[in-house]
């Protein structure tokens, strides 16, 4: 069978699956904001190496799933593994992986929205949280106003991240997006 070398009419589903692959960019930030600052002047080389290292591990696997399977391969590749308890196996800590970093990657997008709700340090160099000086631990309208800041924050986090689940939910095959259909 003959190996078509570039098909541009795929570009733009290409484009998203790139696009995709690299959506924890989006926490390049926060994590750079709380490194120890003796550590974060190293941080442009750590990111380069780690960025360059996992496009070179996504080319790389993407090259071999396709030579291995060429225009059989399906989408999402998950289906390429059959039915045993191995693939049932990677299925499951694949679904485990994107439950418990879906809350993760929302994490800059409900920062800045916690700003904007709750009006907390907005001036602040980085930090929204309510900051307690060491000689008011003992106050308790400081402790009963630092817990129930925490609590809004905690019940919208929840509030967010079950609010889009049930958005992504609601939309009819949505798969179909990825696809390219």
């Amino acid at each position: 069978q003959q190996l078509k070398l570039w098909d541009f009419s795929e570009l733009p589903y290409v484009i998203g699956v790139v696009v995709y692959c690299y959506e924890g960019m989006g926490m390049v930030l926060p994590i750079e904001a709380s490194m120890d600052k003796k550590v974060r002047r190293k941080f442009p080389q750590l990111l380069y190496m780690v960025t360059i290292l996992v496009g070179f591990f996504y080319v790389s696997f993407g090259s071999l799933g396709y030579n291995a399977f060429r225009d059989e391969v399906k989408s999402p590749i998950t289906l390429d593994l059959g039915e045993s308890t191995l693939s049932f196996a990677v299925k499951t800590s694949f679904c485990i992986s994107l439950y418990l970093t879906y809350p993760l990657m929302l994490f800059p997008v409900t920062e800045i929205l916690e700003d904007v709700l709750f009006k907390v340090n907005v001036n602040s160099d980085y930090e929204s949280a309510p900051q307690l000086p060491a000689s008011s631990l003992g106050s308790a309208e400081l402790a009963v106003s630092d817990y129930s800041y925490n609590i809004k924050r905690i019940v919208f986090r929840w509030s967010y991240v079950c609010l889009t689940g049930l958005i992504a939910y609601a939309v009819p095959d949505f798969g179909l997006c990825f696809d390219g259909a």
